[in-house]
């Protein structure tokens, strides 16, 4: 199932966000720790800034468990905050066709 959510672009923008714009060491950091269970309570930073105080982080989609390995061309969006969850319209339920054109993309292999 894959779920379709649309966000004013201009308040999103006023959110505070963390970027990675492709696969990085410190994007690599930053998921191997926050896959951490140990990762919530001890206050690290990104970018000078406790990790958890950003409203949205986004970047690249890794593959698991093989790091350091993404797939291409794709993104994903965490929102962190009510600020950033109050955003986010009702869902919408991709149809099959549209969920087969990403989910079967040739060239993805998703496992």
């Amino acid at each position: 199932m894959v779920l379709r959510f649309d966000v004013d672009r201009n308040a999103f923008a006023r959110l505070d966000i963390l970027l990675f714009m492709q696969p990085s060491r410190m994007l690599e950091a930053f998921i191997r720790h926050f896959r951490d269970d140990r990762a919530r309570a001890d206050g690290r930073t990104v970018g000078g800034r406790p990790a958890h105080d950003y409203d949205v982080v986004v970047g690249p989609v890794s593959r698991l468990p093989g790091f350091p390995d993404f797939f291409q061309d794709y993104d994903q969006y965490c929102f962190r905050s009510r600020r950033a969850v109050g955003l986010l319209s009702d869902p919408v339920l991709l149809t099959p066709e549209l969920y087969r054109y990403i989910v079967e993309r040739p060239g993805i292999d998703w496992h």
